[in-house]
């Protein structure tokens, strides 16, 4: 897969099993330089086989867990094609990859869990939005984040304006047909709805049509999703399509231009703008909401507190450094946590748990730096009570 969203990451997080294999690395995107990625795999490979080795596992199990992997390695088109990372979880009878836009650090990584902390990124609430491009030519739906955007197949979905009139009214389709050969102008004009035959205010309607035929395809594609939608197109259509819209969550702001006019990569950089313009507002109302609640015993950046009410499913909102590296364990039986800052037999990483934990209660996370914080700390949260 080319990407990750929050939906996968909680299956990662529910996931409780002996034996769950947890890979990461970065990645050569092309060029010679790409046979270093099946290296670099092999390397993991070896390392998961002398962890499994060392905890007593036999020979024959470790070749039968770890033979996905064999198989992925083998595939030498797999290695040519890369993003900038890559992450691959493995169970018995089973290998999950994802090629991810980030570098990570190499892992590899052994336990009943899969580790999920490298995808703590991809679990912040400005990733996701859906953007809907609305053009003459061709209306198309994209899945996003501030990574990557990918176009969601239209289904069934009449989206070129001319099949739809046809579909429609194929007399009506003849009046209002706008013609391409000679006056090129002129297709955009039956969008904005001026001076192409036929009356304006059937063309207004003729429209409304058009627009609710798409938001009725679309709104069932992306319905209960809760990711914000942005539009995509000039300001004409953009306003009929709000008139449409039935999906509860879409977005005042929009990319008022021509999209015939655009590249995927500037449609792409738009949207980004909008949601983390968006979510910089929710953020910064989230940080006031921390710092105000201090007072009250509903905030807290003590990483045992935040170990034990993660565990408790008490966190609502997590704030976390993910390069944070803390160390421990929790003792579900006395409430009693431990922290080290370096990693000594038996321990887990914390900061992986409390996001599992936070994931697995339906918690909100956002991304922090070092310096968020007045307190310094690189790891907080927000309490539900």
């Amino acid at each position: 897969m080319e990407s990750i969203h929050k939906n996968q990451i909680n299956e990662l997080a529910r996931k409780n099993n002996k034996n769950l294999v947890s890979l990461y690395m970065p990645a050569v995107r092309k060029g010679n330089e790409t046979e270093q990625n099946a290296i670099r795999f092999k390397n993991l490979i070896g390392q998961v086989e002398n962890i499994l080795s060392g905890s007593g596992i036999r020979d024959k199990e470790i070749k039968a867990l770890l033979k996905p992997t064999i198989d992925l390695l083998n595939d030498r088109s797999f290695w040519e094609h890369q993003a900038e990372g890559l992450a691959v979880f493995v169970e018995p009878g089973n290998l999950r990859y994802f090629k991810l836009p980030v570098k990570f650090e190499e892992v590899a990584s052994v336990n009943d869990k899969y580790f999920i902390k490298p995808l703590i990124p991809f679990y912040s609430p400005v990733t996701d939005f859906y953007l809907l491009v609305i053009s003459q030519e061709k209306t198309k739906l994209y899945h996003g984040s501030r990574f990557q955007m990918e176009r969601i197949s239209a289904g069934e979905i009449i989206d070129n304006i001319d099949e739809f009139m046809e579909y429609e009214d194929p007399e009506k389709q003849l009046q209002f047909h706008t013609g391409t050969a000679d006056s090129p102008g002129q297709r955009s004009a039956m969008f904005h709805g001026h001076g192409v035959g036929g009356d304006d205010t059937q063309r207004k309607e003729f429209l409304l049509r058009f627009m609710q035929n798409i938001n009725r395809g679309v709104s069932k594609m992306i319905a209960g999703s809760n990711i914000p939608l942005i539009i995509a197109g000039i300001e004409y259509v953009i306003h009929i399509y709000r008139k449409a819209n039935s999906y509860p969550d879409i977005l005042e702001e929009a990319i008022e231009k021509n999209p015939d006019d655009m590249q995927m990569n500037e449609l792409h950089r738009y949207a980004v703008e909008i949601t983390e313009n968006r979510s910089m507002k929710d953020f910064e109302e989230t940080i006031g909401r921390f710092n105000q609640l201090r007072g009250m015993g509903k905030s807290t950046s003590d990483l045992s507190r935040i170990v034990k009410d993660s565990h408790a499913g008490k966190i609502d909102t997590l704030l976390v450094d993910p390069h944070l590296e803390k160390f421990g364990g929790y003792n579900k039986d006395d409430n009693s946590v431990t922290v080290h800052d370096n990693k000594k037999d038996g321990d887990e990483d914390l900061v992986d748990a409390v996001f599992r934990q936070t994931v697995l209660h339906d918690g909100n996370v956002h991304v922090i730096e070092p310096d968020t914080l007045d307190s310094g700390q690189r790891i907080a949260a927000i309490l539900r009570y």
